[in-house]
Formats: structure tokens, C-alpha cells, sequence
């Protein structure tokens, strides 16, 4: 194979590994469908068969459903860059009828900071050669 046609194949393969990636995450419901719910009129069991269930309902306010979907973009083994997002809110009266619908701004939302704690666990901790070798002398199919 000339020196030329592995060097085009090269730089093709480069250039589509570099194509950014579009990611959609989450529940994304339709203008349209949003405009059937009306305050008042519909409740959570008609909501779930009208927009789906929700991406997460209140932790301590259970009558208020949030339906998020965020839109990235990744290229290579860069950071995903956020392009769009959206936050819809619905919220229930004490009847199980919609009290009101809203659209959140993004910005409102609030960052939030992971741990990265390794919980101890009890037990014995395995070197590689242990793990790999363990086993060695131990019968096969022994019953227990």
C-alpha cells in the first residue's frame, strides 16, 4: 500500500474522530402536549398519560414534578459542553390536580458538588496475585 493512501487514511480517520457528539438527555415533552395540561383540569394520573412520568418528583414536596432534558455536545475525550436546557415544573394541590405549570430558567439552577468518598468495606483486601491465584487447589463443583 503506497505511502500516500495510508497517510489519507490517516487524516480521515482523525478528522471523524473529532466530529462533535450530540447528546440528548432526559425527558424532552412537546410544546403541544405541554399545552394540553391546564391548572385545574387534569390530575398526576392523567399528566403520566399525557407527558409521561416525570424525571424527578420533590424529595420532600411530592406534589411538585419536574421534567428536565438537557441537550451536550462532546467532541474526542473533551469536557461535554452543555448547549441547552430545559426545566419544566408542575405542581399539584392538595386534590391531585394541577396547580400550576412552569418553565424554569436554567440559571436557577443550583450546582451541585459530588464526593468522591470511597466507602470502607470489611473483609480482606486482595493483591492482584491473590486475586489471580485464589483459587488455585479448590475443587470444582463441589456442591457448596
Amino acid at each position: 500500500m503506497p505511502l500516500k493512501t495510508i497517510i489519507i487514511i490517516f487524516l480521515c480517520c482523525s478528522v471523524i474522530g473529532c466530529t462533535p457528539q450530540i447528546d440528548i438527555r432526559g425527558h424532552v415533552p412537546s410544546p403541544e402536549l405541554i399545552s394540553k395540561i391546564k391548572p385545574g383540569h387534569q390530575s398526576r394520573d392523567q399528566v403520566v398519560q399525557i407527558l409521561g412520568s416525570p424525571s424527578v418528583v420533590g424529595t420532600f414536596e411530592d406534589d411538585h414534578w419536574y421534567y428536565i432534558s438537557q441537550k451536550t455536545e462532546s467532541t474526542a475525550f473533551f469536557e461535554p459542553k452543555l448547549i441547552s436546557q430545559s426545566i419544566i415544573l408542575i405542581t399539584f394541590d392538595e386534590g391531585g390536580f394541577v396547580a400550576s405549570i412552569k418553565k424554569l430558567d436554567p440559571d436557577q439552577a443550583k450546582k451541585i458538588s459530588f464526593i468522591d468518598r470511597i466507602t470502607p468495606t470489611k473483609g480482606k483486601s486482595l493483591g492482584l496475585f491473590e486475586q489471580i491465584f485464589g483459587n488455585l487447589g479448590v475443587p470444582i463443583g463441589s456442591g457448596q
